[in-house]
């Protein structure tokens, strides 16, 4: 579930150390400002096989929508997570008051890019609705259970959970 097979499992013993620190604010700054910058030169360089968080045994994507106001290629880098033969990300901000850039771009014009694991493919992009969403939330806190810190963070904001699939043929 949303890693590659490769990849070592993230140990009790790096869950036990790594995600108490992942839920501070100062490591949500440093993942998405300074990973955030980062990852995405990485990604374009190895075709989407080299980032911050392949150590931890965690998906991350290079997401390319277009600009909802400028009409231009946006790319951004996050935690995915698998599903069949689906991708889902869940648009935290980091628990930020307001939603991210790329989830009003894919509001607006719901065609992406995904490079992920050497793979570069066009993906269609909904917004997960009930039951959906609780079953693809539940999913990804069993990867990553910062979520719900984040959702705390997040105020009155209900972080949504964006799922991508192929287009049809």
């Amino acid at each position: 579930m949303g890693r590659d097979d490769r990849d070592p499992p993230m140990t009790s013993l790096w869950k036990d150390l790594l995600m108490p620190l992942f839920m501070t604010r100062p490591f949500t700054w440093i993942g998405l400002n300074v990973f955030g910058r980062l990852d995405p030169i990485l990604m374009r360089l190895t075709n989407g096989q080299v980032y911050s968080s392949r150590p931890l045994g965690l998906l991350s994507i290079l997401l390319t929508t277009t600009g909802a106001k400028s009409g231009q290629p946006r790319g951004v880098t996050l935690l995915a997570f698998e599903d069949g033969r689906d991708l889902f990300v869940i648009a935290s901000r980091g628990g930020n008051a307001r939603h991210p850039g790329w989830y009003h771009n894919l509001k607006r014009d719901p065609r992406a890019m995904a490079v992920w694991n050497g793979r570069r493919e066009k993906r269609i992009a909904h917004e997960a609705e009930s039951p959906e969403r609780e079953r693809l939330w539940r999913l990804a806190m069993s990867a990553y259970p910062t979520y719900d810190r984040y959702q705390e963070r997040a105020g009155g904001r209900r972080i949504p959970v964006i799922v991508f699939t192929l287009p049809v043929r």
